[in-house]
């Protein structure tokens, strides 16, 4: 927000309690033909996700879930958006809302390094009053070699701040899940959390 002021100036005025006009500006006129423009712009949205992904490795593919708490801490939101490494394949996007989902699909990159963009249009808004679960489902081929940790993100929102993030990988017998490699990722018991 600015403002210009020709032939007046701003004057302090009283705090209200009123949360509808505490942006509100007061001029004292010193000349008649006094002018005021003013240019506005909305606060930026603040989307706040905490989210948790369930990968399981087997014997032919691998599959990802992510799980993501939505919620707007200021302004209101109609679509997210997510990055999804090219080797995954989105199967569904859901909510544990009926119908919050209007629709959603993928945006290729014409870089073939580049990931793909999830676009989830959302049929209500979110907003402070309205946080919203999100669950992705999703899966790829597996790799015979060893899966780094980028191999196995599966989608990360963007345009968020980021609360949590957590991850659990399970390996389908025969296979043995190995960690190896200073991965900075801190271990947690799965039934620790709730």
């Amino acid at each position: 927000v600015g403002f210009e002021a020709e032939g007046c100036h701003p004057v302090d005025h009283p705090p209200l309690d009123d949360q509808e006009t505490k942006d509100r500006l007061q001029f004292q006129l010193y000349r008649q033909d006094a002018r005021v423009a003013v240019t506005l712009k909305r606060r930026p949205t603040q989307i706040v996700v905490k989210q948790g992904t369930t990968i399981r490795i087997g014997k032919s593919s691998v599959t990802g879930k992510v799980v993501a708490d939505c919620e707007s801490q200021v302004g209101e939101m109609f679509e997210m958006f997510g990055r999804i490494p090219r080797a995954w394949i989105v199967d569904a996007v859901e909510s544990t809302e009926t119908n919050a989902i209007a629709d959603w699909y993928i945006q290729n990159s014409f870089l073939p390094t580049d990931s793909q963009l999830l676009r989830i249009r959302l049929r209500r808004v979110l907003d402070p009053a309205h946080p919203l679960r999100i669950v992705v489902s999703g899966h790829r081929a597996r790799i015979l070699s060893d899966l780094g940790l980028d191999a196995m993100r599966f989608c990360r929102f963007e345009q968020v701040n980021e609360q949590g993030n957590w991850m659990e990988v399970q390996a389908e017998a025969p296979l043995v899940l190995k960690l190896s490699g200073e991965l900075g990722l801190d271990r947690l018991d799965a039934q620790t959390l709730s």
